[in-house]
């Protein structure tokens, strides 16, 4: 799913599948990730204020903020510019 640029302030994902899910330079202003299969997700240029990242999925890993966080520095660092 492709969710680039798009307004989704305050909107709540909850226990649902979002792997590969593109979420760069969305807004997710009080937007709520929670209990979903995350993996390959990406955010950079996200607005992450109020962002609330829980409880979720990855290879078998509950992950939360921390992921987020690697995933947009794993970014930065290799300058990934798509899928």
């Amino acid at each position: 799913m492709y969710f680039t640029n798009a307004n989704l302030a305050n909107c709540r994902f909850i226990g649902c599948n979002i792997k590969t899910t593109d979420f760069r330079e969305a807004n997710l202003t009080g937007a709520t990730i929670t209990d979903c299969l995350v993996e390959a997700t990406r955010y950079k240029g996200a607005i992450l204020t109020n962002f609330t990242f829980v409880h979720n999925f990855c290879h078998g890993n509950t992950v939360g903020q921390a992921f987020i966080d690697g995933m947009i520095a794993y970014e930065e660092m290799f300058e990934i510019s798509s899928l």
